[in-house]
C-alpha cells in the first residue's frame, strides 16, 4: 500500500495540470507578427524593405551599365585611377570624403555651379605652378592662401582674360 501523501500528492499534480491545460486553452494566443520589435516583425519589416529596394537597386544598376558602357576608354581609366586614389585612403578619410559628396549633392544647382567655376579657375591657377610654388601654398595659413591664390588668378586672368572665369572670392582654399 502507498502511503497517503503519494496520492494526495498525484491528485493534486494531476488537478494543478488540468486547471493550468484550462488556464491555457482560455488565454487567446498573440500572433508575433502583431508584436512590435518581434523577431518575426522585425523579418517582415527587413522582407518589405528589400522588396521596395530591389526595383529601384535594379534600375540603377541597369542605368549604370549603360552608362559605364557610354563612357569613352579614357574616361574609364580615369575613372578606375581616381577609385583606386580612393581605395588607398583610410577608412576614416574615405567617410570624410563620401560625406562632402554627400553633402555636394544636397547643395542647391547655382551653389554647385559655383563651386565646380571656383574650382576650374583653382585648378588653372594650381596647373600653372611648380612643385615648390605648390609645397609654399600649402604650407600658407587658409586666409594667406586665399589671398595668394586670388593674387595668382588676377596675374591668370592678365595673361589670358578671355578663358578666366569671372572673380569670386576663393573659399576652396584646402586641397
Amino acid at each position: 500500500m502507498r502511503p497517503f501523501g503519494h496520492n494526495l500528492a498525484v491528485w493534486l499534480a494531476g488537478t494543478l495540470a488540468l486547471v493550468a491545460s484550462g488556464l491555457w486553452a482560455q488565454t487567446p494566443k498573440v500572433d508575433p507578427a502583431g508584436v512590435p520589435g518581434s523577431k518575426v516583425r522585425q523579418l517582415m519589416l527587413k522582407q518589405a524593405l528589400e522588396k521596395q529596394l530591389a526595383g529601384s537597386l535594379t534600375e540603377e544598376l541597369a542605368q549604370n551599365a549603360m552608362l559605364w558602357k557610354s563612357l569613352a576608354p579614357e574616361q574609364v581609366r580615369e575613372l578606375r585611377e581616381k577609385y583606386l586614389a580612393f581605395l588607398k585612403n583610410s577608412p576614416d578619410e574615405q567617410a570624410a570624403l563620401l560625406e562632402a559628396a554627400q553633402e555636394f549633392g544636397r547643395l542647391s544647382s547655382q551653389r554647385r555651379s559655383a563651386y565646380q567655376e571656383r574650382q576650374e579657375w583653382l585648378d588653372q591657377v594650381i596647373n600653372r605652378l611648380t612643385p615648390r610654388e605648390r609645397e609654399e601654398l600649402l604650407a600658407m595659413q587658409p586666409q594667406d592662401r586665399a589671398k595668394r591664390l586670388l593674387e595668382l588668378k588676377a596675374k591668370l586672368a592678365a595673361t589670358q582674360p578671355a578663358s578666366a572665369p569671372a572673380s569670386q572670392p576663393a573659399t576652396w582654399p584646402n586641397r
